[in-house]
Formats: structure tokens, sequence, C-alpha cells
């Protein structure tokens, strides 16, 4: 049996709000990690008053953001770009609904369809307009929050999800 069944378009606005749920555990660790170093070298600088120190500091930090930033913004670059090229359009309607054994996918383009078992949902997250479910492999599945919502179903939605994904990380105040 089918369940929340909602229709989401997945474009660019929606890639731009889940950019942040594609860093993984390590990318997250790795920033802070650089960040700290600019920071104590800075810091550093400041303390011997040795300015040169203090601006290499400051300018790895900001470097190495920036880096990170147009990393994210070139794959979600690519992602449209794959689906222009497998669609003809940017724009891709989707159709995702839950079974008892994983999560029913159909494109509406293309008129594909694919169920991943829920085993293999690693990330339960949540943004501003959809909750998203992401694959090891940063696979993603979306659903509309305000389909939902307007059912009066995110509350039943959200204990569904928590009771086939015990395993998986929080994202968001789910």
């Amino acid at each position: 049996m089918e369940q929340f069944e909602t229709k989401f378009i997945i474009n660019k606005d929606a890639y731009e709000e889940m950019r942040w749920l594609f860093l993984s555990t390590q990318d997250k660790f790795i920033i802070l990690f650089c960040i700290v170093v600019a920071a104590a070298v800075s810091i550093g600088g400041i303390l011997e008053r040795r300015l040169e120190f203090v601006v290499f500091g400051i300018l790895f930090a900001i470097i190495f953001l920036v880096a990170m930033f147009w990393n994210l913004r070139k794959s979600i670059k690519i992602n449209l770009q794959r689906a222009q090229e497998s669609t003809g359009s940017t724009d891709l309607e989707v159709l995702t609904s839950f079974t008892d054994d994983g999560i029913k996918t159909f494109n509406c383009l293309t008129n594909g369809t694919s169920t991943i078992s829920y085993n293999d949902i690693n990330k339960f997250a949540q943004t501003k307009s959809m909750y998203v479910l992401l694959t090891k492999s940063n696979q993603f599945m979306v659903v509309d929050k305000a389909t939902l919502t307007e059912k009066g179903q995110s509350k039943e939605f959200v204990r569904f999800i928590n009771s086939k994904l015990p395993h998986a990380k929080r994202n968001g105040a789910i």
C-alpha cells in the first residue's frame, strides 16, 4: 500500500535549498579543522605581532570557504546539466510515495519508476519546503511539506519515517 504521495518539482531552487545536505560528516570535519587552523595561525600572528600570519590565516580561511562553496555550486550545475541531457528539462517533476518496503519515486517526464529500500537511506532532513531522504551516495528523494500539511499528514509522516529509519541521521528540527 502506497501512502504519503506528494508531487514536487526538483529544479535549481530545490537544489539550492538542499545544497548543505550534500556535505558529508567528513566534509564538515575538514571545514571545521581548516577554520580552526586558520584561526590559530591568525591568533598566533596577533600574539606575536606578525601581521603576515594574521593575513595568511584570514586569507586561508576565505579561500577555503570560497572553494567549498564553489564546489557545491558546481555540483548543483552538473546535476541540472544531467537532468537537461537526460530529460530535456531542468525542472524534474517527481511523485514520491512510501510503501512498507521502500520509497517509490516516479519521474513524470521519463515515466521511470525506482524504489529505494529504507535500509539504503542514511539521512532524513527537513528544509523550508521539503523533507529530504538521502542515501549514502547522496541520491535523494523529496517530499513536499506543503502537500502533507494540506492533507494534515505532516506529523504522521514524520512518525512513519522515524519508525522506518531509526538508523538515519537527522538534520533540521525533525
